[in-house]
């Protein structure tokens, strides 16, 4: 049984870690001779969320269940004892605040990614876990989830309920993964995304062709989905009618656009080393007249990558249009303004940094961190509610202390579990 949740450190039924998450047995209001089995509940010495979970003979084991912090809701996914594996239906229970229960069976074949609520994606994403087509996409799903909260999705217990398109969302997550250089993700969500595109596709394909019951009874295909080096995707089925079988092959996609081969590779890696080669032969050293922000465009209403304190040294490569892209934390580029940057030293800069922004010489910070590594502090950093340097600050957390990795930002932040909080870190204070 998977028990995670949303907005919180993940954690195991029965034991109890450091958001302080104790699983506990509560009677049932029946004498126990008259029950079929015990209720556990999960509850936080922290928060007033409990995770609902009960395994009974008329609702079957649990696969996997979730609790939200912030919407103050869980739900558990159960294993019907009569479960047909060639037809899988889940039952799915879920509690909202006030302990108020709405239950719901869902057939595995009929949920479509592009176009279901999170509680059907949810029970879908455990069957592909729990079956074995996709072993990590419970994780890859939970992760997708909070990333698309982050950005401004509804929150709440009625947003369970509302269809999305998690394909886009999905590819949405894949693809930032790619901007950041964490291809190891990007692979991993790549995989997710392909295992949903080849089931929604084998699914309508049956609503289509209907089919004969008898014919559907006596044969039997088996599919498998083979990635090539390009990228394309191939499903291989193999229909068995009377112990003779026959293999189909279908190219279902053209190699994607994405470098996945050698020569795309080595195109990209030589247009990069000529650009660093042309920005090494413009190369000017400046320095800021005046605390100034950096910015990921050459625009004042760009993303705040960090700030320049007064006084402090940088390399410019080109000055146009009243904006400086100059060197940014040792590698990372960013835009200035122009009229706050000279070619001659200040007399006096200024020694105070800025909130959120690291001394100068704290350098080789990771741009991104893989989900679920554990870092060890080595300086004091604000935790705050959202992406911002403004943003409410959530905790302060000092060094020597450790953070787990939810996900990495292409926007230069992380966001962590620190101790029973969840927030945002900026990325370069990660070291």
């Amino acid at each position: 049984m998977g028990v995670s949740g949303i907005g919180t450190n993940n954690y195991v039924f029965g034991q109890k870690n450091a958001a302080g998450y104790a699983a506990q047995k509560t009677e049932n209001s029946k004498p126990q001779e008259e029950t079929a089995n015990m209720s556990w509940t999960v509850k936080s010495e922290n928060h007033d969320i409990i995770l609902h979970g009960e395994e009974s003979a008329e609702d079957g084991k649990v696969v996997a269940a979730w609790a939200c912090v912030t919407g103050n809701t869980s739900m558990t996914v159960y294993q019907p004892h009569d479960f047909d594996p060639a037809h899988p239906v889940y039952k799915v229970k879920v509690w909202d605040s006030h302990g108020n229960m709405t239950e719901r069976m869902v057939d595995i074949s009929e949920v479509d990614p592009a176009d279901c609520d999170t509680i059907d994606m949810y029970a879908y994403s455990a069957w592909l876990s729990k079956s074995g087509k996709c072993p990590d996409a419970l994780q890859k799903f939970m992760s997708a989830h909070a990333h698309h909260k982050d950005r401004g999705g509804k929150q709440g217990y009625g947003s369970l309920f509302d269809k999305e398109n998690w394909l886009e969302i999905i590819k949405e997550v894949m693809e930032m993964q790619y901007r950041a250089g964490n291809l190891k993700g990007y692979i991993d969500y790549k995989r997710f995304l392909g295992v949903l595109e080849i089931g929604k596709e084998e699914n309508e394909k049956k609503a289509q062709s209907g089919g004969n019951k008898t014919d559907q009874e006596e044969s039997k295909v088996e599919t498998d989905i083979q990635v090539k080096p390009d990228g394309s995707r191939v499903l291989v089925m193999t229909r068995t009618v009377g112990g003779m079988a026959a293999t189909t092959s279908i190219e279902l996609s053209k190699p994607t656009d994405m470098p996945n081969n050698k020569a795309e590779e080595e195109a990209a890696k030589k247009a990069e080393e000529e650009k660093k080669a042309a920005d090494q032969a413009s190369a000017v050293t400046v320095y800021a007249i005046d605390k100034v922000n950096v910015r990921s465009q050459p625009s004042e209403t760009a993303d705040v990558l960090g700030q320049l304190e007064p006084g402090s040294q940088t390399t410019r490569f080109e000055d146009k249009d009243g904006w400086s892209r100059v060197d940014y934390n040792n590698g990372t580029q960013g835009y200035v303004k122009s009229e706050y940057l000279s070619t001659e030293q200040p007399a006096a800069p200024a020694d105070t940094p800025a909130e959120d922004t690291p001394a100068e010489e704290n350098t080789g910070a990771k741009k991104y961190y893989s989900e679920g590594e554990v870092i060890t502090l080595t300086e004091t950093v604000n935790v705050r509610k959202s992406m911002s340097e403004d943003a409410e600050k959530v905790a302060t957390a000092f060094a020597g202390e450790q953070v787990t990795v939810i996900l990495s930002y292409a926007e230069g932040w992380t966001k962590v579990n620190y101790g029973d909080k969840t927030g945002f870190i900026k990325t370069e204070l990660l070291r």
